[in-house]
C-alpha cells in the first residue's frame, strides 16, 4: 500500500508533548513508567488517533487491512532459508523485516478491531522466529574476534519488542517469559556483549562508528526499554547504550585509523550521505521516541544533534514536477527517501519549516514500518531558506537557483572516502529542468564484483584521472588518509562559488588539484587548477543521463528529457573528446557510455576551464584569452559583462615571492578576480556592480586601492549605498574597501554592521575584532 496514504492526518501525541530537559544517560531508577501496556508506541493517546483515523478514513482503512490480510497469509522464514547465502548476514534480512512488519501492522489492526486472528499471527511469528539459534549469519563466528550481532539483529529486537508491548496484556506470564528469553539470548545480549557492554565489547567507533553502530544498538535499545520493569538487567543496558550515543554523535575520528567525524557539528548529517544518515538516524529515533514515551519526565540531551537533519535532508533534495530526487552521492539509491526519518523526528518533536517541507516535496518508498504510526501536516505556507548548504567536515556542498520545482542545482562533494563513501573527491552533479543531467554513477547490489571494481572507484565519478589513475583503490577499504574538502564557498549577488580540494586523496600522483565552479546566471565555470609530481595524461571524466553528442572538437551537448545544456573546454585547446564504456546506475549488466575531456599536463602543471551552459537555445558568449601570467574569461550577457582572471603566478612562484600581476590597469596578487559591469562600460571600480577576490591581499586600479587585506582573504562585494560584503579567511580580519562615500547600511555575511570609514582615502573599514 500507499505508505503515505497510511500516515495521513496521523499524528502522534508526542508532537505535541512538552518534555522537560534532563540529562541523557542519568540513572532512571526510582524515575516512574506508564504501567499499563503498550506503551512503547501504542500507548493510549496514540491509539485515540489511529482508532479515530481507522473509523473515518476509509480509504486508509481498506489500505492497513489490506496490508494485515497480506501478512496473515504469509509464511514464517525457516532458518535454513535465512542461512542462505552464507556470511555475516546471509540472508537473515528477510524474516527480520517480516517479524519487524508484523509487529507494526499486525499489532496495530488488533488494537484497533480486537480480531484475535491479528494477535495470533503476530504471536505465532514471536514463537517461530524465538526457536532461530541465531539472529544473522554462521558467518559471524568467522570474524576474529567473532561476532554475535549485526544490521538484522536489530531488526528482529524492534520486532520482538514491539510485539511483546503490544500483545503484553493478552499475553500469559509463561508466553511473556518466552519471548522475553529470546529477546535477550537472541537479540540484547549479544548486541551489547559486542558493541556496548564494557569488559566484553570488541567493536569501537574507530572501527564501526558509522550507521552500523548506531542501528545494531538501537535495536537492543528498544528492546531493553521493552523489559523495564520485567527484568532488572534493563536500566543498566539502557544507561550503556544512552551513554554510548552521547560518544557515537560527538565522535571526532581517528587519525591513526583514517577516521573522520561520523557526523557534522552542532546536529547535521554523517559523511554516509542522504540513505546511510537516514538509516542510522531512522533506527536511532525508534530508540528515542520508545524512551521518551517511558520516561515522559526526561527528554534525551541528544536532541541537539537531531535538530539540523530536517535541513540536510531538503537541501539535498531536487524538487521535480515529475517526483523529486535526492542528491544520490554515496551508496544512495536515486529514489531514496528520507521521509521516515522526518516523520520520527516529528513524533520525537523534532518539527520545523524544513521537515515539512520536505514531506511536501519527497518521493520514494519508506524502509521503516515504525513511520506508519506518524503523520504529515500541510507545509509552512511562505517558508524560504537559502538557496545555498555548504557542509564542510563531510564535504559536500549544495547551490540552486530556486527552489520552485524544475529549478537547477549543483553539488559538489570533495570529502571522505571510505566504505559507502566512494572514491570521488571534487566530483559533482547537476539537475536541471526537472531531471538528473550530469550525474553520480550511484551503486549496485554490494554482492557483484562491480560495486566496488567500478561503482564505488573514481573512474564512476565526474572526477580527473592522472595517467589512468584516480584515488588509490584501497582507499575505499582502508579510509582516504587525507580526505578532500570544501575550501570556499560564496552565494550573494547574483554569483555562486564553490572551491573544491581534491588533493589530499590523489596525493600520490598530484601535488595540486583545486576545481573552482563559478556559477552566473545561465553559465557555470569550470576551472580545474592541477600540478603533477611527473607529467602524464589528464582524463577529465564526465557521466551523463539521457543523451550526450559531441557538437564541436571539445563540446558536448547534453539532453535528458526537457534538460539541456551545453560543455565546452575552453583551456588548454589541445584537448579531445573520448567515449569509453560505463555502467548504468543500479545495474551493472547494463552498459551506457561516458566521455573523458584528454589533454597533458606541461612542466608537471595544467589548468582546464570549462563552461557549462544551462541554456543551449540561447548561448551566452564566452571566450578566453591567455596571457603570460593569467588566463581570462569573459561571459557575456545581453547587458552585462563579467571578466574572470585566474592568476598564474598565484601558486607557480617561489612560495617566499609575492604573486603579484598586473591586469590592464588592475594590480592584484589574488588566485582568481572577477569583475561584472554594464556591457557598455570599462571595467573599473566605478562601473563595477560586483567584485569578487579569492585569496588575494589586494586589489588596485590605477594605483588606488579597491581592496586590502593583510593576510590573503576572499571577498565579494559590490560598492551601492548599501553595500553588501561577503568574506571567507582568518578569523582575525581586517578589510578594507574603496567606496566614494560612506554606504547608509554594510551588510557583512548577512549582518547589519558597524564599520569606519575614511572621507580621506574612501576607505570603509572592516574589522573582526577590536581595534585599539
Amino acid at each position: 500500500m500507499n505508505r503515505r496514504e497510511l500516515m495521513q492526518g496521523i499524528v502522534l501525541s508526542a508532537i505535541a508533548a512538552g518534555f522537560p530537559e534532563s540529562t541523557l544517560g542519568e540513572s532512571s531508577v526510582g524515575i516512574e513508567v506508564p504501567s499499563a501496556r503498550p506503551r512503547l508506541y501504542l500507548n493510549e493517546r496514540t491509539l485515540a488517533h489511529l482508532r479515530a483515523r481507522f473509523m473515518s478514513d476509509s480509504a486508509w482503512r481498506t489500505s492497513i487491512l489490506h496490508d494485515g490480510n497480506v501478512l496473515l497469509a504469509t509464511e514464517f522464514f525457516p532458518e535454513s532459508v535465512a542461512e542462505e547465502g552464507g556470511g555475516a548476514q546471509a540472508h537473515y534480512a528477510r524474516p527480520a523485516r517480516q517479524i519487524a512488519s508484523m509487529s507494526v501492522t499486525l499489532g496495530l489492526l488488533y488494537r484497533l478491531t480486537n480480531e484475535e486472528r491479528y494477535a495470533a499471527k503476530l504471536f505465532s511469528g514471536l514463537q517461530h522466529y524465538a526457536g532461530y539459534v541465531r539472529w544473522g549469519g554462521q558467518g559471524l563466528a568467522d570474524r576474529d574476534p567473532s561476532w554475535h550481532a549485526e544490521l538484522d539483529t536489530a531488526q528482529f529486537c524492534f520486532g520482538f519488542a514491539n510485539g511483546y508491548d503490544t500483545l503484553y496484556p493478552e499475553l500469559s506470564p509463561d508466553k511473556r517469559q518466552q519471548v522475553r528469553d529470546a529477546m535477550v539470548r537472541l537479540g540484547i545480549l549479544p548486541t551489547l556483549d559486542d558493541w556496548v557492554a564494557p569488559g566484553k565489547r570488541f567493536h569501537s567507533l574507530d572501527s564501526m562508528g558509522h550507521n552500523w553502530w548506531g542501528v545494531c544498538v538501537s535495536g537492543a535499545g528498544v528492546a531493553a526499554l521493552s523489559l523495564v520493569g520485567d527484568d532488572p538487567r534493563a536500566q543498566q543496558w539502557i544507561r550503556w547504550i544512552d551513554e554510548g550515543f552521547m560518544q557515537w554523535f560527538t565522535y571526532a575520528g581517528n587519525a591513526l585509523h583514517n577516521r573522520i567525524e561520523t557526523f557534522e557539528t552542532e546536529g547535521g548529517p554523517s559523511y554516509e550521505g542522504v540513505h546511510y544518515t537516514g538509516f542510522a538516524i531512522s533506527s536511532y529515533l525508534r530508540y528515542v521516541l520508545a524512551w521518551q514515551n517511558l520516561f515522559p519526565q526526561r527528554k534525551p540531551c541528544t536532541r541537539q544533534f537531531l535538530i539540523g537533519m530536517p535541513e540536510f535532508w531538503l537541501h539535498s533534495l531536487y524538487p521535480a514536477s515529475s517526483g523529486s530526487l535526492p542528491v544520490n552521492f554515496d551508496d544512495c539509491t536515486s529514489a531514496s527517501t528520507a521521509a521516515d526519518s522526518v516523520l520520527l523526528l516529528r513524533a520525537c518533536g523534532i518539527d520545523n519549516a524544513y521537515s515539512r517541507v520536505y514531506l511536501q516535496h519527497a518521493n520514494g518508498t519508506m524502509e521503516d514500518p515504525l513511520s506508519a504510526y506518524v503523520g504529515e501536516v500541510s507545509t509552512t505556507a511562505g517558508a524560504t531558506f537559502p538557496l545555498s548548504k555548504v557542509y564542510p567536515k563531510m564535504g559536500w556542498a549544495m547551490m540552486r537557483d530556486s527552489w520552485q520545482p524544475d529549478s537547477t542545482l549543483l553539488a559538489v562533494k570533495s570529502g571522505y572516502t571510505w566504505n559507502h563513501a566512494h572514491a570521488d573527491a571534487s566530483s559533482f552533479q547537476l539537475m536541471h529542468r526537472g531531471s538528473r543531467l550530469i550525474i553520480d554513477s550511484g551503486w549496485c547490489n554490494y554482492g557483484r564484483s562491480e560495486y566496488s571494481s567500478y561503482y564505488r572507484q573514481s573512474i564512476a565519478h565526474n572526477v580527473v584521472l592522472f595517467g589512468g589513475k584516480g584515488q588509490p583503490i584501497d582507499q575505499i577499504n582502508i579510509g582516504a588518509k587525507f580526505p578532500g574538502s570544501i575550501l570556499n564557498w560564496f552565494d550573494g549577488l547574483g554569483m555562486k562559488y564553490i572551491c573544491a580540494d581534491g588533493t589530499g586523496p590523489v596525493a600520490d600522483q598530484a601535488a595540486r588539484h583545486y576545481r573552482h565552479f563559478l556559477w552566473v546566471g545561465d553559465v557555470v565555470l569550470i576551472i580545474d587548477d592541477i600540478a603533477t609530481h611527473n607529467d602524464v595524461q589528464l582524463d577529465w571524466l564526465l557521466h551523463t543521463a539521457g543523451t550526450t553528442q559531441q557538437d564541436g572538437p571539445r563540446t558536448l551537448r547534453l539532453q535528458n528529457d526537457r534538460a539541456a545544456a551545453s560543455l565546452s573546454m575552453l583551456y588548454p585547446d589541445s584537448g579531445m573528446i573520448e567515449q569509453r564504456d560505463g555502467l548504468a546506475p543500479e545495474h551493472p549488466d547494463e552498459h551506457i557510455p561516458y566521455h573523458a575531456f584528454v589533454f597533458k599536463t606541461h612542466n608537471r602543471k595544467q589548468r582546464a576551464i570549462f563552461a557549462l551552459d544551462l541554456a543551449p537555445a540561447a548561448p551566452t558568449k564566452v571566450t578566453l584569452r591567455e596571457l603570460s601570467r593569467y588566463l581570462e574569461v569573459t561571459v557575456e550577457t545581453t547587458t552585462e559583462m563579467r571578466r574572470v582572471y585566474l592568476n598564474l603566478r598565484s601558486i607557480d612562484g617561489a612560495y617566499d615571492m609575492s604573486s603579484t600581476i598586473a591586469i590592464d590597469d588592475w594590480l592584484t596578487d589574488a588566485y582568481l578576480f572577477a569583475i561584472a559591469h554594464p556591457l557598455e562600460a570599462v571595467a573599473s571600480p566605478e562601473s563595477s556592480s560586483q567584485l569578487f577576490v579569492m585569496d588575494g591581499s589586494f586589489l588596485r586600479h590605477r594605483g588606488e586601492s579597491v581592496m586590502e587585506s593583510l593576510s590573503k582573504a576572499s571577498c565579494l562585494w559590490n560598492r551601492s549605498s548599501q553595500m553588501q560584503v561577503y568574506s571567507q579567511g582568518q578569523d582575525n580580519l581586517n578589510l578594507s574597501f574603496s567606496c566614494p562615500q560612506r554606504p547608509t547600511v554594510v551588510i557583512w555575511n548577512g549582518k547589519a554592521t558597524q564599520s569606519e570609514y575614511d572621507a580621506t582615502t574612501r576607505l570603509l573599514h572592516l574589522c573582526t575584532y577590536a581595534v585599539p
